[in-house]
């Protein structure tokens, strides 16, 4: 375990955990100069639960189910999450996915016969 023998440190934003939520946000904000500092219990970044996810990331190929989707994510969250942040990333979740994941940071998912997540 590693502690911070009263160190201060100074930033615009803290983000709680190192999961591709956390990390693609600080990612996000860093690229506007904004100091960001990421908290996570995790000795090492990637233990977190994303990699651990045994169905990757959430991503609906059939964009005009988002009700449906979100009514999946609620479900997954066991109704304890934030419908307007659920139907943002229903409606807007594959956007994130391709610009930020894909186009700027090249990371490689699996893929179906016909290349679609």
């Amino acid at each position: 375990m590693f502690v911070l023998d009263k160190e201060i440190m100074n930033s615009d934003v803290l983000i709680i955990g190192s999961g591709i939520a956390g990390l693609s946000a600080a990612y996000e904000l860093s690229k506007n100069k904004i100091r960001v500092v990421v908290l996570t219990r995790a000795e090492a970044v990637v233990n977190c639960n994303s990699n651990l996810a045994q169905g990757g990331i959430v991503y609906e190929r059939d964009q005009t189910r988002s009700k449906t989707f979100s009514e999946d994510i609620m479900e997954a969250g066991a109704h304890l999450s934030n419908p307007k942040i659920v139907d943002l990333i229903a409606t807007r979740g594959n956007q994130f996915v391709k610009e930020i994941l894909i186009d700027q940071l090249s990371i490689h998912f699996d893929c179906d016969e016909t290349g679609d997540l």
